[in-house]
């Protein structure tokens, strides 16, 4: 090809994907637009937004026909790719497959005519573990282990199912109350759930939760075996448990740092603080519990939720009960009138 041609060859290509990047990036920006003016989506009439996340957009919305309140959560638009989409959809489809009360229950899914995926759960009024512990601090003993108990069950159904979680952190954990119940656990955001491998061919059987090489999931809270790339099963759940009930204990992080890459390293590398030296008057069998669930390899670590819910039925805590839980919301609702 002559050189004037080619050059107007190329010339034309570049013009070309300019014009289609444009066209990508003016519907990226309209549907964007779209989700913060929305008003209506399906059978729900949008009501507010409720937050976001690395997944997507939630929320708070009513199904027109039912009158029931639900959550939303829609698919961000910049993530339109199959492999997001088959993320979001095997969020839905293995939530679905929960029915423990301590698991979000998911209404409907679809996709819209302009192309939104989104699903509606159930809408929740509470308090996420994250904001309870950063506000109020550490938890009675019996009130963590209360929590520790729902969630333990949860996670009991999910792996019986043959589901890991992989993300169960402070923030994926939410207190509310159900009705007449108080101090009620859901379980939150199974973005990263996957199937455990039960034989050769299973799909989704990857053990690291990563992708293009980046660690996905929550700094201090990961199994060091993820960490490193080792194949995942139901003690990455007991870790994070483990880790999530010492926060709820100490008020404070098992492994923290000033970015998510320290706080990794602090768990690769490091220790935690031991949680008798910050709580001395918690009992020693507790603290053993946490620390078998915090084992750096898993072969030392509790093997099956349904030995972590032994160990706590033989700690013979006092009861945490409804009279206990329900003054603790009356205050609180008491001091935000």
């Amino acid at each position: 090809v002559p050189p004037p041609v080619a050059a107007l060859a190329i010339g034309g290509g570049l013009t070309l994907l300019a014009t289609i990047l444009a066209c990508i990036a003016a519907w990226l920006l309209s549907n964007r637009r779209r989700l913060r003016s929305m008003t209506r989506l399906g059978q729900y009439r949008v009501e507010r937004e409720l937050g976001r996340g690395a997944m997507g957009v939630v929320y708070q919305a009513q199904h027109l026909l039912l009158k029931r309140p639900a959550a939303l959560k829609i698919l961000a638009p910049d993530l339109v790719d199959a492999a997001s989409r088959a993320r979001f959809e095997r969020e839905v489809r293995l939530a679905a497959k929960l029915q423990h009360p301590s698991v979000v229950q998911v209404y409907d899914f679809g996709v819209t005519a302009e192309g939104l995926f989104f699903y509606a759960m159930e809408l929740l009024d509470g308090i996420t573990v994250r904001d309870l512990v950063a506000t109020h601090g550490p938890l009675p003993p019996a009130r963590a282990a209360d929590f520790v108990r729902q969630i333990a069950q949860a996670l009991r159904e999910a792996h019986g199912k043959r589901i890991i979680h992989r993300d169960l952190a402070p923030a994926n954990l939410m207190i509310t109350v159900r009705g007449e119940q108080y101090d009620v656990v859901k379980v939150l955001d199974f973005g990263l759930v996957k199937r455990i491998r039960s034989m050769p061919g299973d799909e989704d059987h990857r053990g690291p939760s990563t992708e293009a090489g980046i660690i996905i999931g929550s700094p201090g809270f990961i199994a060091p075996e993820v960490l490193r790339g080792r194949e995942a099963d139901e003690r990455v759940d007991i870790y994070a448990l483990g880790a999530v009930f010492y926060t709820l204990l100490a008020g404070r992080m098992p492994f923290s740092g000033p970015t998510p890459q320290a706080t990794i390293n602090a768990q690769l590398r490091a220790s935690p603080v031991a949680l008798h030296k910050l709580v001395p008057e918690l009992p020693s069998a507790l603290v053993e519990l946490v620390n078998d669930c915090l084992q750096p390899e898993p072969k030392q670590r509790l093997r099956s939720m349904s030995e972590v819910l032994q160990r706590l039925d033989a700690l013979g805590l006092p009861p945490w009960t409804q009279e206990q839980a329900r003054h603790w919301w009356k205050n609180q609702r008491r001091a935000a009138a």
